[in-house]
């Protein structure tokens, strides 16, 4: 299993209108893609030297074909969408995680 990880640290002032917004709208339209087995959101319980509040959006699927995939024909949609929405209010980066047995 494959997990892509986006962590977003998020201005203080607007983290309620961000929780709303990507729980509502941009997870629903990921689901949409049809690629992922689960799609979690967790805040990250650190406190940040720069302030703001942190997420994790974990997005589990099967192989990095997958991933491959969403990065293809998805990534740029997803990220103009978090672009409009949040321009300077936002930081980001994405890391690829593989479960270990």
């Amino acid at each position: 299993m494959i997990i892509y990880n986006t962590t977003i640290n998020i201005n203080e002032n607007i983290v309620d209108e961000f929780a709303k917004w990507i729980k509502q709208e941009y997870i629903p339209k990921i689901i949409a893609t049809n690629l992922f087995i689960d799609i979690n959101l967790f805040e990250v319980l650190v406190e940040e030297e720069m302030g703001g509040i942190t997420f994790s959006l974990q997005h589990s699927m099967k192989n990095m074909e997958t991933y491959n995939e969403f990065n293809e024909k998805h990534f740029k949609d997803f990220d103009k969408l978090m672009h409009d929405r949040f321009t300077n209010n936002y930081v980001t980066f994405s890391t690829i995680l593989q479960k270990v047995d």
